[in-house]
This record gives C-alpha cells, sequence and structure tokens, in this order.
C-alpha cells in the first residue's frame, strides 16, 4: 500500500506537466507552459511507473508479488487519476469555449453552442481516462511483480493465505451512490439543459453523456472480483452462512447500479454505457467463479497485525474516494466549478465575477483536496475497526492459549 501511495504522487507529478500545465495552457492566457517535447516525454514517462511500483511491491513482499505487483499499480494509477487526470479531462473540452470567451468576438449562440458540447463531451474524456487507469496499471503492475519474481529465478505464485477484506465491498456502494447522483444530472442535460442551449440532443451526444455506465461497470467488475474470491474462501472455509451474505453484499451494488440506471435515466438502457457495464459485470462473474473455485488459496485464520489493519484504512480512504471521483463526483465538480459560473454568464446575463485562471486553478485545488478525504476515511475506517480487531485478537489468543493446554 506504501508503494502505492509513494508511486501514485510521484505519478501525479510527473503527470502534472503535461495535464497540469499544458492541458490548462491551451485554454487560458497566464497559466504555467511546458513545451511540447516536455510533455510528451512526461507522459512517456509515466507509463513506466505502475510497473517499477509493482516491482518494488514484490521485492518488498516476495510471497505473494503478482497479486501485490497489481494492487501497487492500481494504488499509484486511482492517486494520481484523481489528482491530475479527472481534473484534466474536464478542462480539455472546454478549451474553444474558454478561449472564445476569453477574445469576447464570438457571437452568444456560438458559445452556447460551445458549452453545450462542453457539458457533453466532459463526462466522454472523464470516462476514457478512468477506464484506462483501471483497465491498464494493475496490468503493469501485475507485470512489474511477473518481472521481479522472474528476475528473482522463479515463475510466478501467488500467496496460498488470504485476508478478506471490506474496501471493495464499501467501494462498491460508493460507486454505486456516485453514478447515481451522475445520472441525475446527465438525464437534467439530456431532457432539459441541451434544449435551452439551443442544442438537438442527439443519439451520440446521449452515449456520451451516459458513459460512465461503463466506467462504473469496470470498477464494480474489478470490485466484485475481489468480492466473489472472498465470498468462495468463506465457503471454503465452511462459514456458508456468511459467504452467503457475503454473496449477496457483493451483488447486490452492481445490480442496483442498473436498476438506477433505468429509474433514474431510462434512455441510457439504449446506449452502449448501460450495455458494456453490464457484460463487464457478468463477465467477472463467471470468470472469477472459473478462476477461484479450483484455486489453492485459503482464508487465512490468523487476525491482521495493527499496520495491517492501518494499510487497511489507507487502501479504504484511496479506492473508496478515487472511484467515487471516476464515477460521478468529477463530473459533478466540474459542472458545478466551471460549468455553472460559465452558464450562468451566457444564459442569464450575469458577468463572470472571476478570472480564468482562478475558474480552471479551483478545480485541480479541489481534486488536490480530495487526499484530505482520503485520509479522513482512513481515520474514520481505523477509529471504527481499531475495536472489533482488538477484540478479535483477544479471542484469537485466548482460543489460542486453551488449545495449548
Amino acid at each position: 500500500m506504501l508503494v502505492g501511495l509513494v508511486f501514485g504522487l510521484l505519478a501525479a507529478g510527473i503527470l502534472g506537466l503535461p495535464l497540469g500545465a499544458a492541458v490548462p495552457a491551451r485554454a487560458v492566457s497566464g497559466w504555467f507552459y511546458v513545451t511540447h517535447d516536455v510533455a510528451l516525454l512526461a507522459t512517456v514517462s509515466s507509463l513506466l511507473l505502475p510497473s517499477l511500483a509493482g516491482f518494488v511491491a514484490a521485492w518488498l513482499d516476495p510471497d505473494d508479488p503478482i497479486r501485490g505487483g497489481a494492487g501497487a499499480g492500481m494504488v499509484s494509477a486511482l492517486l494520481a487519476g484523481t489528482l491530475v487526470v479527472m481534473p484534466a479531462s474536464q478542462i480539455a473540452p472546454a478549451t474553444d469555449l474558454l478561449v472564445g470567451m476569453a477574445a469576447g468576438s464570438e457571437k452568444r449562440e456560438h458559445l452556447l453552442e460551445l458549452l453545450a458540447l462542453t457539458i457533453v463531451d466532459a463526462q466522454w474524456f472523464t470516462t476514457v481516462g478512468a477506464i484506462s487507469l483501471l483497465v491498464v496499471a494493475p496490468g503493469l503492475g501485475a507485470i512489474g511483480g511477473l518481472v521481479h519474481d522472474l528476475w528473482q529465478g522463479r515463475r510466478g505464485h501467488v500467496a496460498h493465505l488470504v485476508h478478506r477484506s471490506s474496501v471493495p465491498l464499501v467501494a462498491a456502494w460508493v460507486v454505486l451512490a456516485s453514478v447515481t447522483a451522475d445520472l441525475l444530472w446527465t438525464a437534467h442535460v439530456d431532457v432539459s439543459l441541451l434544449q435551452r442551449l439551443g442544442h438537438a440532443t442527439t443519439w451520440m451526444d446521449r452515449a456520451r453523456l451516459t458513459s460512465v455506465l461503463a466506467t462504473a461497470g469496470v470498477a464494480q467488475s474489478l470490485l466484485l472480483a475481489w468480492m466473489l474470491r472472498d465470498a468462495l474462501l468463506l465457503f471454503r472455509a465452511r462459514r456458508r452462512l456468511f459467504g452467503l451474505v457475503w454473496l449477496g453484499m457483493a451483488l447486490a451494488p452492481s445490480a442496483l447500479t442498473g436498476v438506477a440506471a433505468l429509474v433514474v435515466h431510462p434512455l441510457s438502457a439504449t446506449t452502449p454505457g448501460f450495455w458494456v457495464g453490464g457484460v463487464a459485470v457478468a463477465t467477472t462473474v463467471l470468470g472469477t467463479l472459473v478462476v477461484h473455485w479450483r484455486s489453492e488459496a485459503e482464508l487465512h485464520e490468523r487476525p491482521r497485525t495493527f499496520w495491517d489493519l492501518m494499510g487497511e484504512g489507507a487502501a479504504m480512504g484511496v479506492v473508496c474516494v478515487s472511484l467515487g471521483a471516476f464515477t460521478g463526483l468529477t463530473p459533478v465538480a466540474g459542472t458545478r466549478l466551471l460549468v455553472w459560473p460559465l452558464l450562468g454568464a451566457l444564459t442569464g446575463g450575469t458577468p463572470l465575477d472571476m478570472t480564468q485562471i482562478w475558474l480552471v486553478g479551483r478545480l485541480y485545488l479541489a481534486h488536490l483536496g480530495s487526499m484530505g478525504g482520503m485520509v479522513a476515511v482512513g481515520i474514520a475506517y481505523a477509529m471504527l475497526a481499531t475495536p472489533v480487531w482488538l477484540v478479535v485478537r483477544a479471542m484469537f489468543v485466548r482460543a489460542t492459549s486453551r488449545r495449548a493446554r
């Protein structure tokens, strides 16, 4: 976990050159400037960091190199994505609009059309960035772990004892809440706002607006694979009732995401995002059952150490806040901090009471402030889980001493 956090901050710093400097500099004057060559070099260099994170994680924990490497790569991508990629995904589609408003020579009708396209494209840019990180980063991290294993003269192996985790369970419900909030906004945009801006909604517009459902499907699939593995381990440990409860809690968020889409925005069922997300979840269920049903992994019976508990809290904060940003919170923040002032200036005649630099900068500051949310979630988890951990550990020690007698 610590390796992922360190490399995530490093990746955010490197990606800050192309996505935190070069992208906004195209939209507003007076922003930080970097050359095209530097931005390209930083982008290429950032692709190596998930693999390096996986290699270092495998070096520190050689007993589980592949899973540890994938986890380190994922954490680094979640952190860097939340801090840099997500705000850039809101700024990039607004470039033409911000440039046109700064010039002051564009007609109001043309600016309204650019605003409509900005609102639609912001959802699509967020989806592309989020899915790219969620799909590529764990694979690169696992490759880094495998390279370390081969370097040590082994052919790759996984740990046979696995601790059950509550992180994916909580994160899955966070994704459900986040995507539901985003669907409320996209339904309003689809049905009302685009017509108000004089833009006739097309099927392609609706497909891009609801593309967040594809992101939610990919995120839920990753979390579902994690939770189903734990449910199967509970069955294998002959805790069938607990396993059934865990299985139900694992499947519920994915199913309710589809229900929320149909209830909040029924027209989303006609778009690719809805079906891509559904197919991803169904494929994950079947694939996880096939892979883990005959695996040699077993549930770890010993309680976690205190440092394991702290790592679980850190993972809870990063995963929940980042996936929330990926699946809805970023477009909502972009709407409130970027689109809403521009909408008021163009439709209500309200003058823009802030500079464009501050308009863009506060969006980056809001995502930078998400680190505070990660810390808060981690502390809350530690405060709630520590008493339970103390009781479980005391019961385990007592049971072990009785067996020794």
